[in-house]
Parts: C-alpha cells; sequence; structure tokens
C-alpha cells in the first residue's frame, strides 16, 4: 500500500499536514519507491539464517530507534505544552536565536551585496 502525505512547516516550527493522498502516483520514482519498500521489509523482518552479532547489531538499531522516538515524542509533547502556555499568557514567547547558520547567511548576503557594487561602480 502506498500513502503520500504532504506536510507544511510553518515559521513556528508546528507541523502540518497539508494533504493526504490514498494513492499517489510513482511514476519516475517507482525505483525509489521499490527499494524504499524492499528496505522497510528487510528491516521489519530479518533474514532468517542470522549470527549472533548480527541479531545483536540489530537489536541494538532497534533499540536506538525506539529511544530516538521517544525522545521526539517527549520534544513535541513539550513544544505543545509550550504553545498551550504561550496562548494562556503564562509564558513568553522565544525570541528567535541567531544560530551560526543564520550568521553564515548574513555574511554571504553582506558579500554578495559588497561584490554586486564593486561591479557596479567600477
Amino acid at each position: 500500500m502506498s500513502i503520500s502525505i504532504n506536510i507544511v512547516l510553518d515559521k513556528s516550527g508546528k507541523i502540518f499536514v497539508r494533504k493526504v493522498v490514498p494513492n499517489p502516483s510513482v511514476v519516475g520514482v517507482e525505483e525509489t519507491v521499490a527499494k524504499l519498500r524492499a528496505d522497510y521489509y528487510s528491516y521489519i523482518a530479518p533474514p532468517l539464517e542470522m549470527t549472533e552479532d548480527e541479531e545483536m547489531a540489530l537489536e541494538t538499531e532497534r533499540e536506538a530507534n525506539k529511544q530516538i522516538e521517544e525522545e521526539l515524542v517527549e520534544f513535541h509533547e513539550e513544544e505543545e505544552r509550550k504553545c498551550k502556555l504561550i496562548e494562556a499568557g503564562l509564558l513568553k514567547e522565544e525570541k528567535a536565536k541567531f544560530t551560526i547558520f543564520s550568521v553564515l547567511i548574513i555574511i554571504a548576503i553582506i558579500f554578495a551585496m559588497i561584490r554586486f557594487s564593486m561591479r557596479t561602480f567600477m
């Protein structure tokens, strides 16, 4: 079964489901879809003949994935609690923080503007 879920991420980081298509077209991506399905099925149904080391590695990977999933659920629940407190006026909304990425973008824009002005006026 195939399903396509189009999601939107707003400025505050909330995720919204925009559209769900129960039978999406896979024209042009058949190979990728087939590989993803094969990878998924090989993950949930490991080979019948596995060594003990392979079984332990698979179990370790599954436990790590469970931990990541639990952390994501906790993060999402905490964000929902913060949003409710902000809406109730009990918590101030956090101001956006500068990250290294945003600083690099600003520097790149400044250099582009300088380069453009030097080409224009020289």
